[in-house]
């Protein structure tokens, strides 16, 4: 499974850590322990994820992502560990950890494209026996 936490401020990889417990951030990774203490798996702390490389980590061996995590590439990950914070994030200036710490926290989500109808785009559309139908325009389809 490819962990990735996608963040530009080191206060959520920290973030991340702490939520994870016997973890924490060395350089671009969040290392995470066993109970003996030795390395068990990593998270890679990237600030960036263009989504053919998420699909590609998707597709590869499943995706986990943790951070602040766009919709697009919500929906490629089997789980999103989404921070969340209790107030208005600070803008235009670092977030430190001081600050994430007091005021976030991660959530996790499981997200998935709405279904839409493949005659008119409405994304009213229920299953029915024979696939499903549209109740906008009534289109059947399996």
């Amino acid at each position: 499974m490819n962990k990735i936490c996608l963040t530009r401020h080191a206060g959520v990889a920290e973030l991340v850590a702490r939520y994870l417990g016997r973890a924490d951030v060395r350089g671009q990774e969040i290392v995470l322990y066993d109970l003996n203490g030795e390395v068990h798996d990593t998270i890679a702390v990237v600030s960036h994820l263009d989504a053919d490389e998420a699909r590609r980590l998707a597709r590869k061996s499943g995706l986990v992502l943790y951070g602040v995590v766009p919709l697009h590439l919500a929906a490629l990950a089997q789980l999103v560990f989404a921070v969340e914070w209790d107030c208005a994030p600070p803008r235009g200036r670092e977030m430190s950890a001081e600050w994430v710490r007091r005021h976030g926290r991660l959530v996790p989500y499981v997200v998935r494209p709405a279904a839409t109808c493949d005659v008119c785009g409405s994304v009213d559309v229920e299953s029915v026996a024979e696939g499903v139908q549209c109740r906008a325009c009534g289109a059947y389809y399996d």
